[in-house]
Formats: structure tokens, sequence, C-alpha cells
């Protein structure tokens, strides 16, 4: 036993105890760390004391990923996968390979790989693992897992071209009564099956999902019949895609007036840009029917609309150094991208070159925006796709 390390073991373990507290991660994580060592060096490893310390490490490892999710979650779970198989494999020879109360900790593990990506196949084999253990009889703790463990394996499935599989795991959530008035885990369940549907090609079985979260969720309409709309558009079922459209217009005109009335401008700008992806949608659908005159009064409506929009920032809108772009600035170059296409196709060439001068300009200066913006955050990672692609 080295004396020194048995001295400063219990003085890091509470150091690193403290610095968590406290939210300095980046220390914490070193003073567990030195603990750690201290542990093995001073007490060896089967000591209580190295698992006490690799808990605390572990610790500050998940507040630190919680905290820096969106810069360093793969970087941190890389750290966190050693420290959790250090300690699962202590539990296991504790407790025994198959002892239910190890579910929590695999369950645990496999989000590890998954963040760090690249390790399917143990998040897989640590999520099959959990669920066998989790259908035993006698550990409420366990079964409580069972939920978090079917959605994992099911978004696994998912995204690895195994939609068929992912299938009998959300079926049951999907269709279940609703268990609160906003019950989250059915409704995400009925949105991945959507897309387990989609992926194997059977959107009539997803029909009926997306028109129930549709009455259901009436925010969130839009977003449900546009993508119905945009999905049987590419079935070419035209005439349906035309009446599904037309319901997300009208599903986003009600949001946004649901937004006005509660004075909440910023919300409904957003809701009037859904409402002009849609009516371009809607446009395409009516020129590939042959409705060529119906087509450009709708796409000459999106512009009118979207031209509505801000395209500054309101002083006192945001508080950051450095703005970007406007969402108004950016949806106008959505439908002139759109528009100017459409008057190609129908010969009509002049109109899309002013058209298309216009797009041009601005893509240009969205663009350099964007870099001005990205150059002034530390968080380098893009936000979710709006639809409004590149602006």
């Amino acid at each position: 036993m080295g004396d020194d390390d048995a001295a400063s073991w219990p003085l890091e373990y509470a150091a690193a105890g403290r610095l968590l507290e406290d939210g300095h991660f980046e220390d914490a994580e070193r003073a567990a760390l030195d603990a750690l060592r201290a542990a093995e060096a001073a007490f060896g490893e089967a000591d209580e004391r190295v698992e006490a310390s690799l808990t605390r490490l572990l610790n500050v490892l998940t507040a630190r990923n919680e905290f820096e999710y969106f810069d360093n979650a793969a970087e941190i779970s890389r750290r966190a996968i050693p420290v959790r198989q250090r300690l699962l494999g202590r539990h296991e020879a504790r407790l025994g390979r198959n002892h239910p109360d190890l579910v929590p900790e695999l369950v645990l593990l496999a989000s590890a790989f998954m963040d760090v990506g690249g390790h399917t196949q143990e998040a897989e084999a640590a999520l099959v693992r959990a669920q066998m253990l989790a259908g035993q009889a006698g550990s409420e703790v366990a079964r409580s897992w069972s939920a978090t463990i079917n959605r994992s394996l099911a978004d696994l499935y998912i995204d690895t071209g195994r939609a068929a599989a992912a299938e009998p795991l959300l079926v049951p959530v999907a269709t279940r009564p609703a268990a609160d008035p906003v019950d989250t885990e059915r409704e995400y369940a009925r949105s991945r099956l959507i897309t387990a549907y989609l992926a194997q090609g059977h959107l009539d079985d997803a029909i009926p999902l997306f028109e129930r979260r549709a009455a259901e969720m009436p925010l969130l309409a839009w977003q449900e019949w546009h993508r119905l709309a945009r999905e049987l558009q590419s079935y070419d079922r035209l005439a349906e895609a035309e009446a599904t459209y037309r319901r997300a217009l009208a599903a986003a005109d009600a949001e946004r007036a649901h937004w006005l009335a509660r004075c909440a401008a910023w919300a409904a700008a957003g809701t009037e840009a859904q409402a002009v992806r849609t009516l371009c949608g809607l446009a395409s659908v009516l020129h590939a029917r042959g409705r060529t005159d119906e087509a450009d009064a709708t796409y000459g409506e999106a512009l009118a609309r979207v031209e509505q929009l801000p395209t500054t920032w309101a002083p006192g809108d945001t508080d950051r150094q450095v703005e970007p772009p406007p969402l108004g600035q950016r949806a106008v170059g959505y439908v002139l991208e759109r528009y100017a296409r459409f008057l190609r196709a129908v010969g009509r060439k002049a109109e899309a070159a002013s058209l298309q001068a216009r797009y041009d300009v601005l893509a240009a200066e969205v663009m350099a925006q964007w870099d001005r913006y990205w150059a002034t955050q530390t968080d380098r990672s893009r936000p979710k796709d709006d639809g409004l692609g590149p602006f």
C-alpha cells in the first residue's frame, strides 16, 4: 500500500464531488481520475474504494455529457465506456451475470456505444441481454426499463436497415390507449413506426398513423399532413397528395391564428414559413397534374406571403453577437428557387432568369451570414433541418 496514495485518495475523491456540485466538470473529471489511480495503487482492484471511485468518475462523465451533449457527446461517451464496463464486470462478479439488477447498466452502456457510433453490434448485444433480463420475474426495477430497451432496440433496427424487426417492438405502444393527456411515449412510438413502415415501402400502413397524430395533436397537424403529402407525391398519388397538401395548408393557417391570438409573433412567423413550404409543394403537384395556371398562381401566393415575413432581426429579438440569417430572408430564397424552376419548365425563361438573379444574390448574402454566425459559435453542430434547405 502506498502511504501517499492512501492519504490522497479521500482528498481527491471529495474534491471530485465538490467540483461536480459546482459545475466544474473538467476539474472534477481530473480529480476523479486521480482518486481512481490512488485507490488502485493504495488498496488494490478488489477494494470497495476502487468501485466508489469508478462510480464517482462515471457520475462526473454523465453530468458532463448532459451539459455538453451537443459539443462532446461522442468523446465523453467514449471515455465513459471503459468505466461502465469495469463497473458492470464488478457487479456481475458480485450478483451473477443473469441478475436483473444489471439491466440499467446494460442499457446505459448500450446508449454510450450508440453515442460514440460505429459500435452497433456492441450496443445491440447489450440491449438484447438487457431485454432478456428485464423479462425475468421478480425485479420491478428491471421491468421499469423495458420500454426504454424496446425503444432503443427499435431505433437501432430502423437505423441499421432492419425496420421490419422494429415493428413488433413499436406496435403495442403505438396502438395502445393514451396513458396520459399527452402520451409522449406513445407518440414517439407512432412516429418511429411511421418511419419503419415508410422504410419498407408500406405507405398505406403509415397513413392511419399520420391521420391519428394530426387529429390528436393540432399544433403538430401541419407537419403530419405536409410529410404525408410529400410521401404521397413521391408515390405519384397526386390527387391524394393535392388534397393532403390542402389539409396541411389549413393546419398551418390554424396554427398561425393560434399563435397570433396569443401575441406570439415569432411563432406565427414560423408557421407562415410552414404554410409557404406547403404552398410550394401544392404548386408542384398542380404542375404535375397539368394545371399550370393554378400552379403559377400558387407559387405567386407563396412568394407574396413569404415577402411579408421579417427579413431583419428586430432590436431585442436575441442577444447574440452575430445573428443567423432571418427566417424571412431564408424563406424568400426557398420560394424563389422553386418558382424559377417552374417558370423554366413552362418556357417562361425571362421571368425565370429574373427570379434566379434575385435568388443568387440572396443565396450569397445568406450563406455569408451563416459563415459569420458560425464563426462566433463554440458549438459547430448545425440545428435540426427546418425544411428550408441550405437557407
